[in-house]
C-alpha cells in the first residue's frame, strides 16, 4: 500500500489539472467567455452578474450563476439537469427544447408581448450554454409595472393554491408539473410542494386533448384505499395550454350519491311494479313512455319491443285501439280529439273510465298526474269484479221479485232503524205511496203510520225497542186489531247484520174471536 501512494497522488494531481484545463477551454469556446465572444445583447458575462446562466457538458450541469441556482431551487433535484432547467424556463419561453440540444444557436423571445427578455441557447460539441438576459434595462415605469404584475401573480397563485377544488398541470408524458394545495391534500401529502407525484392521483384514462377543446370524465377516488366504502367522486376537466395540460377536478360526490339513491329507488319501484297485477304505463313530460311493468303486457297484449322503443302517448293508444283493447271510436278524427281530452283529464287527475271490450273483459283505466309533468295510466282487469257484481245484482233482483210477490206485507229496517225495503203488499196494507215508501222513513215514523190505522196497542212500542236493540234477539209474534175491525197477525224477526223484518198478514176468523174474547 505504501508503494502505491505516490502513484495515487500523482493521478489525483493530473485529474485536477485536466479538469482545470477543460474548464478554461470551455470558457474560451463559449459565447461571453474570455475569448471575446459576447452574449446576444452585446454584454459580457461580467456585465450581467445577476443574469441566470447555465453551463452543460454532455447533458450535465457543471456550472451556473447564483441567479441560475436560485431558479433551480423550486425543482426536483432528482430530475435530470436539463429537465430542471426546462421546467423553470418553459413557462416564459415555451420554445425551449424538451430534449438536451447537441447543435443549436438560437435566441428565443419571451412569450408575452411586453416581456423584453431573451433566452440565448448555444450548443456545440456536446457543450451547451443557456443565458437569460434583457435587451434593455427597465425604466422606473417598467419597474413599477413589473412590481404590480408580480403582486397580481402572487395573488393569483395564492387564489389558485387555496381553491377548494384540486387543480394541477402535467406535461405530454402526464408527469405532474404543478398542483395546488387541494390536490396535495387529496394526495395525502400536504407538505409536498417541490416533490410532486409522477402520475396524477385522479387519472381519467382519457388521452390528452390535442386541440383547445376540453375533455371531461368522472373519476372515483378511494381515499381509504381500493374498494373504499365511501369513495369520493370527481368530475375532471382537461384543457390544453401550450405544451401543458391543465386539470380541474370538481367534487361531485353528493351528485353521485343522489344518482345511486335514485337508481336504487327506481330499481325497488321496478321490482314492486313487476309484482303488481295492475298494468302501469308512465309517460314523461315529453309524452314518451318512460316506465311499464309486465302486467301491462299481459293485459294489453302489446309487444315488449314496441314498449321498449318508448312510443309516444298517441302511438301507445293507437296500438291499444288496433288491438281492440279499448272501445272502438266512431271515427278516427274524433278519436284523436278524445286522446287529447284524455291527456288533459289525466293531467288534472280526472280520468276514470271503464272499458268494456268485445272479448267480454272489462278494464278500469285511471290517469294520474306525476311530478315534472309526467302522466301515469293504470289498467285494472275488473272482469271478475263486474261478473260478481252482476251476479249479486241478479240475485238481489230475484229475491226482491220473490218478496214482492208474497201475500205477506214485508218491511225491513236497518240496524239504525231506517226502512230499507217494503214490498207491494206492505204498501197496499198501510196505504203507502210507492215513491215515498223508502224516502228516509224511520221505524218511529212507520209505527206512527200503523198506529193511525189500528187500535191502541203496546206492540208498536215493543217493535221500536226490538229494532234498536243490541245483542241476541229472537223472533216473536203479535196480533193487532185494525180500526176496520179486522185482526192483523204480526211477525217480527231478526236478520243478519242487525236488520229487522216486520211481516203482516190478515188473521184467520178464529183469531178474531180470540181477540174479542180477550178484550
Amino acid at each position: 500500500m505504501a508503494e502505491l501512494e505516490p502513484l495515487h497522488l500523482g493521478l489525483v494531481v493530473m485529474s485536477c489539472m485536466a479538469f482545470a484545463l477543460a474548464t478554461l477551454w470551455l470558457a474560451a469556446r463559449m459565447p461571453g467567455g474570455r475569448s471575446g465572444h459576447h452574449l446576444p445583447d452585446g454584454e459580457d458575462d461580467d456585465d450581467l452578474p445577476g443574469a441566470p446562466s447555465y453551463l452543460f457538458l454532455a447533458g450535465r450541469l457543471v456550472d451556473a450563476t447564483p441567479a441560475g441556482w436560485d431558479l433551480l431551487s423550486d425543482t426536483d433535484p432528482s430530475d435530470p439537469d436539463w429537465a430542471r432547467v426546462h421546467a423553470v424556463l418553459r413557462t416564459r419561453f415555451p420554445d425551449v427544447p424538451r430534449v438536451y440540444p447537441t447543435e443549436m444557436d438560437e435566441t428565443l423571445d419571451a412569450m408575452g408581448d411586453a416581456d423584453l427578455a431573451q433566452l440565448r441557447i448555444v450548443a456545440r460539441d456536446d457543450i451547451a450554454r443557456v443565458t437569460l438576459s434583457s435587451d434593455h434595462p427597465p425604466s422606473a415605469a417598467d419597474e413599477h409595472r413589473m412590481q404590480c404584475a408580480r403582486i397580481d401573480i402572487q395573488m393569483l397563485r395564492l387564489a389558485v393554491d387555496l381553491a377548494p377544488f384540486p387543480a394541477w398541470t402535467c406535461d405530454a408524458d402526464e408527469k405532474i408539473t404543478w398542483c395546488n394545495a387541494a390536490y396535495r391534500d387529496m394526495a395525502r401529502d400536504p407538505a409536498r410542494f417541490r416533490t410532486l407525484p409522477d402520475r396524477p392521483v385522479l387519472s381519467t384514462g382519457l388521452p390528452l386533448p390535442e386541440d383547445e377543446y376540453p375533455v371531461a370524465a368522472r373519476v372515483r377516488h378511494d381515499s381509504d384505499g381500493p374498494g373504499s366504502a365511501n369513495p369520493t367522486w370527481y368530475d375532471v376537466t382537461i384543457r390544453r395550454s401550450g405544451d401543458e395540460w391543465i386539470h380541474y377536478a370538481t367534487d361531485i360526490t353528493p351528485v353521485v350519491r343522489a344518482e345511486i339513491a335514485q337508481r336504487n329507488f327506481v330499481q325497488t319501484l321496478t321490482k314492486t311494479f313487476a309484482q303488481l297485477s295492475t298494468g302501469l304505463a308512465i309517460f314523461d313530460r315529453n309524452r314518451q313512455l318512460a316506465l311499464f311493468n309486465p302486467a301491462l303486457i299481459d293485459l294489453t297484449m302489446m309487444t315488449t319491443d314496441f314498449l321498449s322503443g318508448r312510443p309516444g302517448l298517441s302511438a301507445f293508444f293507437d296500438d291499444l285501439r288496433d288491438r281492440q283493447v279499448m272501445p272502438e271510436p266512431k271515427s278516427y278524427a274524433s278519436w284523436r280529439d278524445k286522446v287529447s281530452e284524455l291527456v288533459n283529464r289525466a293531467t288534472n287527475d280526472r280520468f276514470h273510465e271503464t272499458w268494456t271490450l268485445s272479448t267480454g273483459r272489462t278494464y278500469r283505466v285511471t290517469g294520474r298526474p306525476h311530478p315534472d309533468g309526467a302522466i301515469a295510466f293504470l289498467f285494472e282487469d275488473i272482469s271478475a269484479e263486474i261478473t260478481l257484481t252482476r251476479g249479486f245484482r241478479h240475485q238481489i233482483e230475484t229475491m226482491q221479485a220473490v218478496v214482492e210477490s208474497l201475500d205477506e206485507a214485508v218491511a225491513i229496517f236497518t240496524p239504525t232503524g231506517n226502512l230499507s225495503f217494503a214490498n207491494a203488499a206492505y204498501r197496499a196494507l198501510w196505504n203507502i205511496d210507492p215513491q215515498a215508501a223508502l224516502d228516509g222513513t224511520t221505524a218511529t215514523e212507520a209505527t206512527r203510520q200503523w198506529q193511525t190505522l189500528c187500535a191502541a196497542t203496546p206492540v208498536w212500542g215493543e217493535l221500536r225497542d226490538f229494532v234498536s236493540a243490541y245483542g241476541p234477539r229472537s223472533e216473536w209474534f203479535a196480533t193487532v186489531m185494525r180500526k176496520t175491525g179486522a185482526p192483523l197477525d204480526c211477525r217480527f224477526a231478526p236478520l243478519p247484520g242487525g236488520a229487522t223484518l216486520a211481516g203482516f198478514r190478515p188473521a184467520p176468523a178464529d183469531a178474531m174471536r180470540k181477540l174479542v174474547t180477550a178484550g
